[in-house]
């Protein structure tokens, strides 16, 4: 590797040469990678050409559907979101066997491979939420039904040290992931009271109207809770948003 010992600073591309700066100053390299134009038509990049298009699709994809559900996502906050959704759709993308290699999309009758996704790793749902909630949906009438049987929160919940409350968050989103380019589709959700974590908590049903959509739509189905603390002026969101659980719960084909 070149070093510059003249007082000329570049930063960029000249020929085969990389102009760059780090903690050692100014720094020269030759550029050895692949040119793109090549992997573009040489047939000995095929396969990697038909990788790369089914990559972008997932990324695109897990892209759609974390901003549909940036609402619920702002309240569990996990760095490693974006990697594990593209990787879970990349799977998704992969069980297609309607189409060749490079050209897999995502179907509809492979959405329920997303089923126990989880927006928060550090609080998984089936890890943090005990109870045997049920899923119910009437597609003549459009309409999603969550369920929570009663229960004891201090053993049916597990919640953060500081938590002395908690709330149930309960959503339905009817997606079509052909229809990417169309915008956003309407989510559904609702939020229960704010109850205490050393009470038992009653019978709780969800009942979420869901839009009218395509014969392709997906309606994804989630589950969560949010955790609270009690001061002296009030109950208040944790400000550590990392024992709030987020999964998708079941995926249902309208």
């Amino acid at each position: 590797m070149a070093e510059q010992e003249s007082i000329i600073k570049l930063k960029g591309r000249v020929g085969d040469l990389t102009f760059y700066k780090n903690d050692r100053g100014y720094q020269a390299r030759v550029s050895t990678g692949i040119d793109p134009a090549r992997i573009a038509k040489d047939p000995s990049f095929q396969r990697s050409r038909e990788n790369a298009a089914e990559f972008g699709r997932a990324v695109q994809a897990a892209k759609y559907l974390r901003n549909s559900l940036r609402p619920l996502c702002l309240h569990c906050p996990d760095s490693t979101l974006t990697n594990r959704l593209h990787s879970r759709m990349l799977r998704v993308v992969k069980a297609d066997g309607d189409h060749l290699r490079g050209e897999r999309n995502i179907l509809p009758q492979h959405t329920r491979m997303l089923r126990n996704f989880d927006f928060n790793a550090a609080a998984p749902l089936h890890e943090t939420v005990l109870v045997d909630y049920t899923i119910q949906a009437d597609l003549a009438t459009n309409l999603l039904q969550v369920t929570i049987p009663p229960f004891y929160p201090k053993v049916g919940v597990v919640a953060p040290k500081k938590a002395t409350h908690f709330q149930w968050v309960a959503a339905g989103l009817p997606i079509d992931f052909s229809q990417i380019d169309e915008g956003y589709p309407a989510l559904a959700y609702a939020t229960g009271d704010i109850l205490p974590l050393h009470r038992a908590a009653e019978l709780l049903t969800f009942a979420l109207s869901i839009p009218e959509s395509t014969s392709s739509t997906s309606l994804i189905v989630l589950l969560g809770a949010l955790f609270f603390e009690q001061s002296l002026t009030g109950v208040y969101p944790l400000s550590e948003k990392s024992g709030n659980p987020l999964g998708i719960a079941e995926v249902l084909l309208l």
